[in-house]
């Protein structure tokens, strides 16, 4: 039409898989990817800064009831 190419839209690639508590191995995991994001944000790549988000979802859901 105008020259204007198709954009196509992305979507997260982490899918929420559980709604259960976190495991210690995620917990453990979360804490990690937290420090790794607060002092080398450039090293984590999109696909962990997702499931970082993920888990932190659920991490407070957890505080919530």
């Amino acid at each position: 039409m105008l020259g204007y190419e198709d954009i196509s839209i992305k979507t997260m690639t982490y899918a929420n898989k559980r709604n259960t508590k976190l495991t210690e191995k995620e917990y453990n995991e979360m804490v990690a990817l937290k420090n790794a994001i607060n002092e080398y944000p450039q090293t984590v790549v999109p696909e962990k800064m997702e499931e970082f988000a993920e888990y932190l979802v659920r991490s407070l859901k957890e505080l919530g009831n």
